[in-house]
């Protein structure tokens, strides 16, 4: 009486081995690709965030403010600045209650993401409306990927990812 075998040869394993090994090693750039590009819509998620931050201290202070994004080493360095405006009632209130205060702002940084030029926006005073002269557009980059974003109004920006 003979008796049946069931299973896979170590040749045939081998090769299974083989075959799955050459798909996963041309899987890998196309991964890496995704990856590059969900951490770049991270850093533009937090730049966002910054936006928003600044648009709503010219909201609650009543005073223009001032968002500065700089290119820095392998990061871009962002700063936000209250501006007086003596013109503007609430502006002028805001300033006499915090005095000395170094509260009139506050920066941050986005790492390892570059910045092709230095960027300005100023924020309307009450509305947090971004001026017209300052509506503009910037590109970000994290190693093959970019995204460009333009800021317009109130919104946030449109961004187109490369």
């Amino acid at each position: 009486m003979a008796k049946a075998t069931w299973g896979f040869t170590l040749i045939e394993i081998l090769i299974g081995l083989a075959v799955l090994g050459v798909l996963a090693v041309s899987a890998i750039p196309s991964m890496s690709s995704v990856l590059n590009k969900q951490t770049l819509k991270a850093k533009v998620s937090r730049l966002d965030t910054y936006v928003e931050q600044a648009r709503n201290l010219a909201a609650i202070t009543e005073c223009p403010v001032e968002m500065n994004l700089r290119p820095a080493d392998a990061a871009v360095s962002v700063s936000v600045s209250v501006q007086h405006d003596p013109f503007m009632k609430g502006c002028t209130a805001w300033y006499a209650q915090t005095g000395s205060q170094n509260n009139r702002g506050f920066s941050g940084t986005l790492g390892n993401v570059t910045l092709e030029d230095a960027v300005r926006l100023n924020f309307n005073a009450v509305s947090g409306v971004l001026d017209t002269q300052s509506q503009t557009r910037l590109t970000l980059n994290y190693r093959d990927r970019r995204a460009e974003i333009i800021y317009l109004g109130i919104g946030n920006g449109v961004v187109r990812y490369d």
